[in-house]
């Protein structure tokens, strides 16, 4: 009978599964199998507990589980059968005997540190388990591509309550090449983001920062951006990406500006744009949803709304 169920109400029914159940209902036979697997980046995902990025050596003291993908140890067949646009692609960048060299983390350190991605599982809210996962640092090979679009894959197919994106980010290009016309979006889908700030950012690394979190992730909440007066057009752009994230805090260190952003949100949510904002701001421990802007400023600048208004009109 299921079998003969429109194709969206058998989607529905399949979306009231966790992951778990897919995984079992997977291995009962290939209808199954292959629905789920076609159908996987709409479906529940596998929920893992802290994604990082990091340089092994962080890593050391650590308990952990470490997987090195080897080439040895991958079905290419099946993967060039299964992915045909894309290995032609791939084919393509490394015809003629170019030598290609494309860094998989941003910012770019070369060969000369071994940076590795840390993934935390949590059993029964109890028991930790991390597995250190290192790829290719520097791609130089076909193979080497695929292993890591494979992987990806598998990544942005799982939720992360933490992620940490404070060291490294992906580098934008390779996510572009791999998923832009992918049925799974490049996307991280994440509850909680890490901010570091111990770390030598410069200004443009900051700046490809905050694109990626734009570009590229799903999650609840972004937590303090500093100076954030530095990077306002970005920062608007993500505080309108109201799909894609439900709260944002961020820190200004002058007042002048903190004020001018202040008057822009507050046009912005007497316009019709409105709906397509983040639901709750907090701006330096000043905390407002939408439709309470008004409060917000007043409670900054100690003035009434009658002036709110004189300023925005």
């Amino acid at each position: 009978m299921f079998y003969s169920l429109p194709m969206e109400t058998k989607i529905d029914i399949f979306k009231c599964l966790n992951y778990e159940q897919l995984s079992l209902i997977k291995q009962t036979n290939l209808f199954f199998r292959d629905f789920i697997n076609n159908f996987e980046g709409k479906l529940a995902r596998e929920e893992l507990f802290k994604f990082t990025i990091d340089f092994f050596n962080n890593f050391k003291k650590i308990p952990h589980k470490y997987v090195r993908p080897e080439a040895g140890n991958f079905d290419f067949a099946l993967f060039d059968e299964q992915h045909k646009e894309l290995n032609k692609q791939i084919d393509e960048m490394w015809s003629n005997g170019q030598q290609k060299r494309i860094p998989l983390y941003l910012p770019d350190h070369g060969l000369l540190d071994n940076i590795v991605i840390g993934l935390s599982i949590v059993y029964n809210n109890i028991e930790e388990v991390n597995i250190i996962l290192d790829l290719p640092t520097v791609i130089t090979n076909k193979k080497q591509m695929k292993i890591v679009y494979h992987y990806l894959t598998r990544l942005f197919n799982c939720s992360f309550v933490f992620a940490d994106f404070g060291q490294f980010i992906f580098n934008p290009e390779l996510i572009q090449l791999f998923f832009e016309n992918a049925k799974i979006p490049g996307k991280f889908y994440v509850i909680n983001w890490i901010p570091k700030y111990n770390w030598r950012l410069k200004p443009t690394d900051t700046d490809s920062l905050l694109k990626f979190i734009l570009d590229h992730l799903v999650r609840e909440t972004i937590n303090h951006v500093k100076n954030a007066e530095v990077y306002v057009n970005i920062l608007f752009k993500i505080l309108m990406r109201g799909d894609n994230f439900k709260e944002v805090w961020l820190i200004w260190d002058k007042l002048s500006e903190l004020v001018n952003f202040y008057f822009c949100l507050y046009g912005i949510e007497m316009s019709m744009d409105c709906p397509k904002m983040v639901a709750d701001i907090e701006l330096n421990d000043i905390y407002f949803n939408l439709g309470s802007l008004t409060k917000g400023l007043k409670k900054l600048l100690n003035i009434d709304e009658l002036m709110i208004k004189r300023f925005c009109c």
